[in-house]
């Protein structure tokens, strides 16, 4: 089922079949146990109305969703604290990585050196280290938000599967994938 045995192809068609037949369906812990990723993937925003949340919410869906990657949303509204509390929370259900984002893209506190990937989307921390997903072109950026989205779930999972791409990155649609400013968040 996984690929992984030393099946001839004719026994391998009749395994399939039969799990086909019975409504074989994955166990996602069990497939959790042994690969060491829990296939999820936590999205934390700060913009509550969602004009900006929803689209870069629908963009990263698009992107895990070809890989069956799930996305916790989580949205701290504004509250340091309520943010520290899905952090945690994210953290405690072992999510492979966070996308961060915000309504507007101005700098803000980073959520900090994490043991998982972190990628802002729309937002841009006050730690250089923290890789950002913005727009350069301010005018186009309603069309381009599920984009961006798009774009920080590819940097996202290039992250997790070890990847460390570095410097900026000028993408379609005017999109750069860079380090955070490191300015101080107001």
């Amino acid at each position: 089922m996984n690929d992984t045995g030393q099946l001839r192809p004719e026994t391998r068609r009749r395994v399939l079949a039969a799990a086909a037949e019975l409504g074989f369906e994955p166990n996602l812990q069990a497939r959790s146990l042994t690969s060491g990723r829990t296939f999820t993937v936590g999205l934390l925003t700060s913009d509550s109305i969602g004009r900006f949340s929803i689209p870069i919410l629908q963009g990263v869906e698009d992107a895990l969703g070809a890989d069956s990657i799930s996305v916790f949303l989580c949205d701290a509204r504004g509250d340091a604290e309520r943010e520290r509390k899905y952090v945690r929370t994210l953290l405690n259900r072992r999510v492979d990585g966070i996308v961060v984002t915000a309504r507007k893209t101005d700098v803000r506190p980073s959520i900090g050196s994490l043991p998982v990937p972190v990628v802002y989307a729309y937002a841009q921390s006050d730690r250089p280290q923290d890789r950002a997903v913005i727009s350069d072109d301010v005018q186009a950026v309603d069309l381009q938000l599920e984009q961006i989205g798009r774009v920080a779930a590819q940097e996202l999972l290039a992250r997790i599967a070890g990847g460390t791409a570095t410097g900026a990155r000028l993408l379609p649609g005017r999109l750069v994938v860079r380090a955070s400013s490191g300015r101080s968040a107001h």
